[in-house]
């Protein structure tokens, strides 16, 4: 049994309100889990298998406990994975990424689903799911021939104190960076 047989093949409005097609929910297998009222995103490695399953909170309550996210449960049964070892979307977007040697990495999956709607094939856009790139992450891109990371991570910060705290922490990343390899940042200034 597919597990992601258990879900709905419903499309949240909220989800295409944002500009996410239903197309893209299609190929990225997005679904409806209406027991826990979240929408359903699996995660798949870059072999297409699937390594995990995370819950996009629609509920207010949820959201107010900081559950946006949050690992799968059906009953006893957790889909919950590493999310250091595996960026969301490199599955679907590896080859544009060989292709262009450059990844755009976001935080969350929801900026992936965004991407493949604007760009479909051409898209070269991952999710770290949630605000650290680490070493695993670049040892992936490395081997995909990747010269050129483009950060591309949330704002996190309000006052200037706490934006050269997100600056440094963004640009420590580049210390698992390897020979021939750049990297670039969009700040979120917003």
């Amino acid at each position: 049994l597919n597990v992601l047989n258990l879900f709905l093949d419903f499309h949240c409005t909220e989800w295409l309100s944002e500009g996410i097609s239903v197309n893209t929910m299609k190929k990225y297998s997005i679904k409806y889990f209406l027991d826990q009222h979240k929408i359903i995103v699996p995660h798949f490695n870059l072999d297409g298998e699937l390594v995990g399953i995370r819950g996009r909170a629609l509920l207010q309550e949820d959201l107010d406990r900081g559950q946006k996210y949050m690992p799968i449960f059906i009953g006893k049964t957790g889909y919950a994975h590493s999310l250091m070892h595996n960026l969301y979307g490199l599955n679907f977007n590896k080859e544009a990424i060989k292709l262009y040697e450059k990844v755009v990495v976001f935080e969350g999956e929801e900026s992936v689903l965004i991407m493949d709607t604007w760009y479909g094939e051409g898209s070269c856009a991952v999710a770290v799911c949630g605000s650290k790139l680490h070493k695993a992450h670049i040892k992936q891109l490395s081997e995909l021939g990747v010269e050129e990371i483009i950060i591309a991570f949330d704002k996190q910060y309000k006052t200037i104190e706490d934006k050269e705290l997100w600056e440094r922490k963004v640009l420590k990343f580049t210390e698992y960076l390897y020979e021939g390899c750049t990297v670039s940042v969009v700040w979120d200034d917003v």
